[in-house]
């Protein structure tokens, strides 16, 4: 058992060392571009991204959580990476919570890097002024070979909502 051990350590050590295990993902980061203020009673429009690195990025699925008091989404449509242009699916399984899915067919070496894949369009409720904050969780990502690319982190932002302009 003992010999097993030390084959198997060996194993892993060799081929994290050459770069990596067969299958090994890198780690892709999730990030949610907000202005840092608003207005209330007005819409907003973020940027979702994400740094897939070297790994060409096949489909995600992200989940965004906000106060319903203070947003609702109005929108989510592609995002700037061709790949990822198309309006990808959504769910509101509860208020405050917007799932959002898209996967790529069309290339298996592409989109890398940071991947501009949705842009979701906030309502601001007319609020007195607040600061709110905006979530997300990656639920998965995988790459074009369809192997899961773990780890996956997420970085939400918030967003400063400042009173209504006044009309005369």
């Amino acid at each position: 058992m003992r010999v097993l051990v030390a084959i198997l350590g060996l194993v892993v050590t060799v081929g994290t060392s050459l770069g990596g295990l067969p299958g090994e993902s890198r780690a892709a980061q999730a990030t949610l571009v907000c202005p840092p203020t608003v207005r209330a009673g007005e819409q907003f429009a973020t940027g979702l991204t994400i740094d897939v690195g070297t790994t060409a990025l096949g489909a995600y699925s992200i989940t965004v959580v906000y106060d319903p008091a203070v947003l609702t989404i109005a929108a989510v449509n592609g995002g700037d990476a061709t790949k990822f242009s198309a309006k990808p699916a959504t769910k509101k399984p509860t208020p405050g919570m917007t799932n959002i899915a898209a996967f790529q067919s069309s290339s298996l070496t592409s989109p890398t890097g940071v991947v501009n894949v949705a842009k979701v369009t906030f309502d601001v409720a007319p609020v007195a002024s607040t600061t709110t904050s905006i979530g997300l969780d990656v639920v998965n990502l995988f790459d074009t070979d369809a192997v899961q690319v773990l780890p996956a982190t997420a970085n939400g932002c918030s967003v400063t909502v400042m009173r209504a302009r006044h009309r005369p």
